[in-house]
């Protein structure tokens, strides 16, 4: 019997108990029955059995009422018992019984026995950095690395891992979630930074699949995590479900998010400029044959500004043409110019290795084209105004010129390297020619006109090839062979002679069936194999690299304009007088001032000079390197130059002195009495 049976029946004993007469009680009922054995006859009948009865109940009721206290008694001195019991082992063990006998967790210790049951999980809240760049080794530090990278929907973030104690793939599953593109990554490992430095050491794979032992190891310092086979994209992620602030523009009253307002401004404004040309009574849309207006954006995604007024993204539209015909080759390039954002590329380059810093640096997925280019020499602490980027492009098209192109004069086609190509460096070039059509540069007039005509979607079978622009020296004696020959014994003999470069070049007919008919056909198959097919693939390339910024379409668009920037036909030979009047704007001191006797001096020795350097008369000088001295370019910009040059003059100096930047040439009017002496110090 267990004992809540016990203590059940121990109850209703005792309440049997309480309805049971007292030892006095049970006395006066056997006194009474005796009494009535002594009265009336009727009551004497039997009265000693009754008596003896009552005596012997009275007996037994004592019995058993004795027996009832005494476990009561019991009872109650072994609840105190094991209430001291409890008492003692609430206070100094770490364990009691229940009534069922079970273990359970009881008193001040307590805390130090597991709990029985559900587990309960354990969080973990820590900061993750995600990196783009698969050979990243050192922390992002810059403000514009670190945008870029949240921007991507990479950076840094706080990361709550609900169990501490969860498996490895679970772990991963939960930075996956948090950094989605990190699903393409191939695999990634995570890093912590050395103390006292910028630089990311891995962290063990061991430790880094348990997040209990990570957070031992790491504490609170940041966790990086590195791609391992793929690079990132580090293209701005669309968050559909955040608009942010949103305004309206002021030019067409349109509400939009300040993200998508400073791309739509250029558009709007662009078009509406257009609205207002369309009224004017010397132009007429109508008779345009053009119904869109495409202008790129900074995303290197294009705006297209239909009739109606609407927007739609083209990923691949480009400038083609406007509404109305632009007049002039500056007009082309102000629309363009509103591809330019605001935003910079600080590019760092050496002077001796230009091109080599310019392709490294426009290779990084870092670097958009779309951004205004900022120059920097390495060593040098002049600040781009102008100057250095002009002398920048001048220094690139040099580099260009004798990396990756072959010929002579200013009739240069493009080399054949298939290295280059799979390395993509001629979208790169591409991609610097477009940026230099855009802003400001002098142009790349050192190309053949096919090259050019390339550029312009000709035919490859319409393009117009001259034979004498073709590099290989061989080739080119051959094709002044096939061009003098006079009859077909010469014209056979001369193919013969070097018929695997006529059938390289794709012209397969027999040399025993030519004739006079086929002279021409011979030469322009040959000479366009050497100058533009043998690089075609190139060339593609390139082209696609002149998209950017819309350029290669403007091209295509108005090839008469853009011309200037690619062949000879930009280039203009300079002279003494064009130098005098690209130096126009003089400075000289108020009339009658004895400053101003010395500078006009010093002026008519300057023209002196020009004059002499034409003729080649100062050995090792010409006026290119004058022009370049206070401009940074060797030769005139399409556009000009943006300010106006202007000449200066000085007391005190005792050499010229320039400013690339503003375009000011400074000359020293100490000399103004001796020619000779000015001449050495110039």
């Amino acid at each position: 019997m267990d004992e809540d049976e016990k203590a059940r029946k121990l109850k209703e004993a005792i309440d049997l108990l309480s309805s049971i007469p007292s030892d006095r009680d049970c006395d006066r009922a056997v006194g009474r029955a005796a009494s009535c054995s002594a009265g009336p006859s009727r009551y004497q009948v039997g009265s000693s059995s009754i008596t003896s009865a009552c005596s012997q109940a009275a007996s037994v009721l004592r019995s058993v009422r004795s027996q009832l206290q005494g476990v009561s008694g019991e009872r109650r001195e072994r609840s105190c018992d094991e209430k001291a019991r409890d008492e003692h082992r609430a206070n100094f063990a770490p364990y009691s019984f229940s009534a069922k006998g079970t273990k359970r967790r009881c008193g001040a210790f307590s805390s130090l026995v597991p709990k029985r049951g559900k587990k309960k999980c354990s969080s973990w809240t820590q900061k993750f950095v995600c990196l783009a760049s698969k050979d990243r080794q050192r922390v992002p530090c810059t403000i514009g690395e670190k945008e870029e990278l949240i921007e991507a929907g990479l950076g840094e973030r706080s990361v709550c891992i609900p169990d501490v104690e969860c498996s490895a793939q679970v772990f991963k599953e939960t930075l996956v979630a948090e950094f989605p593109k990190l699903a393409d990554a191939g695999g990634f490992e995570l890093m912590r930074c050395l103390a006292n430095t910028r630089q990311l050491e891995p962290i063990s794979t061991t430790v880094s699949q348990q997040p209990r032992a990570l957070k031992t190891i790491v504490g609170n310092g940041r966790i990086y995590i590195r791609p391992i086979q793929r690079d990132l994209d580090l293209t701005p992620s669309e968050d559909a479900d955040y608009e942010g602030i949103k305004e309206k523009c002021l030019t067409c009253g349109e509400e939009m998010s300040l993200k998508e307002l400073r791309k739509h401004i250029k558009a709007c404004q662009y078009s509406e400029r257009m609205r207002n040309l369309s009224h004017d009574d010397d132009f007429d849309l109508s008779d345009s044959g053009s119904s869109a207006i495409y202008v790129s954006d900074d995303d290197d995604k294009n705006l297209v500004k239909e009739e109606d007024g609407s927007v739609d993204m083209k990923a691949e539209a480009s400038l083609v043409t406007s509404a109305i015909a632009p007049t002039s080759l500056s007009e082309i390039i102000t629309n363009l110019t509103m591809c330019v954002s605001e935003e910079v590329n600080v590019l760092t380059v050496r002077r001796e290795h230009v091109l080599v810093d310019t392709l490294r640096a426009t290779g990084r997925k870092t670097f958009a084209p779309q951004k205004q280019l900022l120059i920097e020499f390495l060593g040098e602490e002049a600040e781009d105004g102008g100057g250095p980027r002009r002398e920048f492009w001048r220094l690139l098209g040099k580099d260009i010129q004798m990396s990756f192109c072959e010929g002579s004069g200013n009739r240069f086609v493009f080399r054949h390297d298939t290295v280059a190509l799979m390395g993509m460096k001629y979208y790169q070039i591409g991609q610097l020619m477009a940026m230099a059509v855009v802003q400001g540069g002098s142009g790349f007039q050192f190309l053949a006109p096919c090259i050019f005509q390339y550029f312009c979607g000709v035919e490859v079978s319409a393009i117009l090839v001259d034979p004498q622009d073709v590099a290989d020296s061989d080739v080119r004696t051959l094709l002044e062979k096939i061009e003098s020959a006079e009859d077909v014994t010469a014209l056979r003999s001369a193919a013969l002679e070097s018929v695997d470069i006529t059938i390289d070049a794709g012209f397969t007919k027999p040399v025993s069936v030519m004739s006079m008919a086929d002279k021409q056909e011979l030469i322009h198959t040959v000479a366009l194999h050497h100058m533009v097919l043998k690089c075609k693939a190139e060339l593609d390339q390139l082209k696609s690299g002149l998209q950017v910024l819309s350029v290669g379409d403007a091209i295509k668009a108005h090839p008469g304009f853009f011309e200037v920037f690619f062949t000879e036909a930009g280039l203009t030979a300079l002279t003494a007088d064009g130098l005098q009047a690209l130096l126009k704007d003089i400075r000289f001191s108020p009339k009658g001032s004895s400053e101003r006797v010395k500078e006009e001096s010093t002026y008519m020795y300057f023209i002196d000079f020009l004059n002499e350097c034409e003729d080649g008369t100062p050995e090792g000088l010409v006026l290119e390197d004058i022009m370049n001295f206070f401009t940074g370019a060797e030769v005139i910009p399409p556009l000009g130059f943006d300010p106006t040059p202007t000449l200066h003059f000085n007391s005190e100096s005792m050499f010229p002195t320039a400013s690339t930047c503003a375009l000011e040439l400074t000359l020293p009017t100490r000399y103004h009495a001796n020619y000779d002496m000015f001449k050495q110090k110039a």
